[in-house]
Order: structure tokens, then sequence, then C-alpha cells
């Protein structure tokens, strides 16, 4: 499985979660499964995402939110992640990191999708 991770103040995290009740199957006080055919996406939050970020990942985001709440979004495939991700990241206040390079403000990051379908932001820009 390939993972998104994304983060946000606490007063972005009630409307999120609400987001994701609203997609997802709720799978514990704060995890959601989405299923897909045989496929299944998990959203989850975890307070350790912030043990395995790198001091340069780290700054990037305390500068970005001072006291961040972290979700991982878990996937087999990009058109799943995609669903969810537009679906409860469409905001200023959100922040998505694709563990490929790219990290960027949850609006931002979906208008990328809107604009272009087949985009799978995994596969490097040549």
């Amino acid at each position: 499985m390939d993972s998104v991770i994304v983060w946000m103040a606490a007063e972005q995290q009630d409307l999120f979660e609400r987001r994701l009740d609203a997609l997802a199957e709720r799978s514990g006080d704060v995890s959601w499964a989405l299923e897909r055919g045989e496929e299944r996406a998990y959203v989850g939050r975890d307070a350790q995402i912030v043990d395995e970020l790198e001091a340069e990942e780290l700054a990037h985001v305390l500068a970005s939110v001072a006291a961040p709440i972290f979700y991982a979004v878990d996937f087999e495939r990009v058109e799943t992640c995609r669903e969810i991700l537009l679906a409860v990241a469409d905001d200023p206040g959100v922040w998505i990191d694709t563990s490929h390079g790219l990290s960027e403000r949850g609006s931002d990051f979906a208008a990328r999708l809107r604009a272009d379908a087949s985009w799978d932001w995994r596969v490097p820009l040549s």
C-alpha cells in the first residue's frame, strides 16, 4: 500500500472527520475504511507520524500548523486516494504530503487533481 500524510490544526479536525464520516465507514474512534470493489483504503489519525518525520519535514509542518493533527491515508489505487482527498482535504487549512516529494495545502492539491484526472503524484515529473 502507498500512503499520503494529511495534517491540520485542531480547529479543522471536526470538519475533516465529518467529511470522512460522510464518505467512509468508521472502523474505530479514529479510523475509517473505504471499500471500492475488492479494494480498501484506510484513513486513520496517527499521532506517531510526527516521530517519523525528518527535521526538515517537521520544520515545514510546524511552519504551516503550530500543533498539527496527523492522519495517514493508506491506499492501493491512486483513484481511491484521489476520491478521498477531493472529499475531505479540499481546504486551505488542510495540508497534504504525498511521501513522493510534494507537500502543499489541500486546496492546491485538490485543484491539481481536478485539473488533471490522470495525474499520479507518485510518478516523478520528467
